[in-house]
């Protein structure tokens, strides 16, 4: 098999079967299901097999990882982290690249923000399991196990990420509710909140380095953030407002198709 047609296979994959967000465990996944009352596409019931599977797996690897890992992170530390602010498509992916080549700071590659419950034991097979395409879809960027990556991916197990409005696109109405938490009861709060530290308590017992961390969604959070980490350091990049609506349609059409489990009229979102 030519390299250009294991890429070929690879991007099939990803469209049809593949998903960011098959670290979650069988508990998180049977939630998420039944919220959405199994409205799974027949046509994503592939994605949705390997997603059953993958949390099965996920679920007892995480007991692993606890007993191993557990007691080690509970009382670690965080140092202050940066944190890259901006809308998508405005250059934080860049910004993030460019930050992370200073060895001062550690960041969440991609094998551990799609896989926050399990990624200190299985890290070392990375690039056996991490299965995807050498570039970006969105914008043919290099992609693969190591290089930085959304921490919000991290937080998708609590269902309080506006992410989950990729994979349930006829809901995304209300997952937009978690890009500010206004009005958002507080336990879910909490339990965002309790996901994202238990997150970087791992990276910096792994690292022992301040966090430089991006997410979109958490320009929309300051406040929050700075209740969690008071010390914390931003900063915000932005783009010709005209060229980041155009690039952030294109953005989220490919992305929805690497991560829907619904079809859904692109013309009404």
């Amino acid at each position: 098999m030519t390299g250009s047609e294991a890429e070929n296979i690879r991007v099939f994959l990803a469209n049809r079967v593949f998903t960011l967000v098959y670290g979650i465990t069988l508990q998180e996944w049977l939630r998420l299901l039944f919220k959405h009352r199994l409205a799974i596409d027949p046509r994503y019931w592939p994605r949705a097999m390997f997603m059953s599977g993958t949390s099965v797996l996920n679920s007892l690897l995480r007991r692993h990882e606890n007993s191993t890992y557990g007691l080690k992170v509970v009382d670690v530390k965080i140092k202050p982290p940066v944190f890259i602010l901006g809308h998508w498509r405005s250059g934080t992916t860049h910004l993030h690249n460019l930050l992370a080549v200073d060895r001062q700071f550690a960041y969440p590659s991609a094998y551990q923000v799609c896989n926050p419950h399990t990624f200190l034991s299985m890290e070392r097979y990375s690039r056996l399991v991490f299965v995807s395409p050498k570039t970006r879809m969105i914008d043919n960027m290099s992609f693969g196990p190591e290089v930085p990556l959304e921490d919000e991916f991290a937080t998708c197990g609590t269902l309080r990420s506006p992410y989950l409005g990729w994979v349930f696109p006829q809901a995304a109405d209300h997952y937009e509710r978690y890009l500010t938490f206004r009005g958002v009861p507080e336990e879910e709060i909490a339990e965002w909140k309790a996901a994202l530290l238990l997150f970087c308590k791992k990276l910096t017992w792994k690292y022992d380095r301040p966090l430089l961390l991006k997410s979109p969604p958490h320009t929309c959070r300051i406040g929050l953030l700075l209740d969690m980490f008071p010390d914390a350091r931003f900063i915000h990049i932005y783009r010709n407002p005209y060229t980041v609506f155009q690039s952030t349609k294109q953005q989220y059409c490919r992305t929805l198709r690497t991560m829907t489990l619904q079809s859904v009229d692109l013309q009404h979102l």
